[in-house]
């Protein structure tokens, strides 16, 4: 089968590149995370020295088949502009955090949307992530991916979702270098900073495999995952680092305590936040 838009699906691109944030907050350890319209960004940096950055910039959203051919996409997915919500205080297992909500209407036809909630924590906490936890550091912003309704054309097809990681500063030559967190994630290092990826996502309510891996775009590096297909709702947890991250988290995640929560608790809270989000 040929490579084809997805009818229906097709967002339309600004042709203004906005060079501020459009939303910017401070975050822990001195640090600010800016969220940019154009191509949904989130860059990372410290406050005192803002040329040192982590960033990530949305890339593709593909359905392809088992053999990794693309059987629809997104059209100018790369280019659009995802506009971020003003941010609000979110209380998450009894801790205070600061959300700011990005959602956008792919297509009303079938209602397929897709979104993300990046919260920045007021403490270090642990959150329940559908059967098991996620450790969250205040210096960090945990990014929830949600997509609702994706019209598969087969069940067997998957959502393969591309983000750009480009970074400034920190070690040369450190760029997705890939080592397995005790919580079950697996960090993607890039020089000043670092993506903490789930290893499952959550499709219908129910834990699923969703490999990731480091894939270069050109002279860009980028994290690709793959989620298998759905008939509702896919949920999936990152969480972008910067400055010195690695070493305290990777202590931190491997004597937290863990947390008896039901199954999907924040998957519930985060949906909660996107239906008061979503555009008629």
């Amino acid at each position: 089968m040929h490579k084809s838009s997805l009818l229906g699906l097709c967002i339309v691109a600004f042709a203004v590149q906005l060079a501020a944030a459009d939303v910017s907050l401070g975050i822990g350890g001195g640090n600010r995370a800016d969220f940019i319209d154009l191509n949904g960004q989130i860059k990372l940096y410290p406050a005192v020295e803002p040329t040192t950055s982590i960033k990530l910039k949305l890339s593709r959203l593909e359905e392809v088949d088992v053999t990794g051919d693309v059987k629809q996409s997104v059209t100018n997915f790369q280019a659009d502009s995802f506009t971020w919500a003003s941010p609000e205080l979110q209380l998450i297992e009894v801790v205070n955090a600061t959300a700011v909500v990005m959602q956008k209407i792919i297509s009303r036809q079938t209602n397929t949307t897709f979104g993300i909630t990046a919260l920045a924590f007021h403490s270090d906490t642990t959150t329940p992530y559908g059967t098991g936890t996620v450790n969250v550091y205040n210096r960090a912003v945990k990014l929830t991916v949600q997509v609702e309704k994706w019209p598969f054309l087969s069940a067997f097809n998957k959502l393969r979702l591309t983000v750009e990681v480009l970074h400034i500063g920190g070690e040369a030559g450190y760029t997705g270098q890939a080592t397995a967190l005790p919580s079950g994630e697996t960090r993607y290092a890039f020089g000043p900073g670092a993506v903490d990826v789930q290893a499952k996502s959550i499709n219908d309510g129910v834990m699923t495999n969703a490999p990731s891996k480091v894939t270069a775009i050109g002279s860009v590096h980028a994290v690709q995952l793959t989620f298998n297909s759905f008939v509702s709702t896919l949920v999936h947890d990152s969480t972008l680092h910067i400055i010195k991250a690695d070493e305290e988290d990777l202590s931190a995640a491997s004597t937290s305590a863990s947390i008896n929560a039901s199954a999907c608790a924040l998957a519930i809270a985060v949906a909660a936040i996107f239906a008061s989000k979503r555009a008629l």
